[in-house]
C-alpha cells in the first residue's frame, strides 16, 4: 500500500481480494482480483484507467475489478 499511495497520493485506503466473476448467461467463471480504493480526489476516467493499468502491471494480471469509493 505504501507504493500505491506514493504513486496516487489521493488514495486513503486499499482493499484487495482474489475472487471470481461469473457470467449470468453462461455460468462461465473468470478469476479476478477485486480492488476497492477509497480516495479524496481520484476521479475522472483517465485517472481510474491509469490506476487500473498500473494495478494490472503491478499485480501481474489482466483481470482487475476496480471499485472507487
Amino acid at each position: 500500500t505504501r507504493e500505491i499511495v506514493s504513486t496516487y497520493p489521493a488514495i486513503i485506503e486499499v482493499q484487495m481480494a482474489q475472487g471470481a466473476r461469473v457470467s449470468a448467461d453462461s455460468l462461465e467463471v473468470h478469476p479476478t482480483t477485486t480492488v476497492i480504493v477509497k480516495c479524496d480526489s481520484l476521479t475522472g476516467p483517465i485517472e481510474i484507467e491509469k490506476l487500473r493499468d498500473w494495478l494490472k502491471i503491478r499485480l501481474n494480471t489482466e483481470e482487475i475489478t476496480l471499485i472507487q469509493q
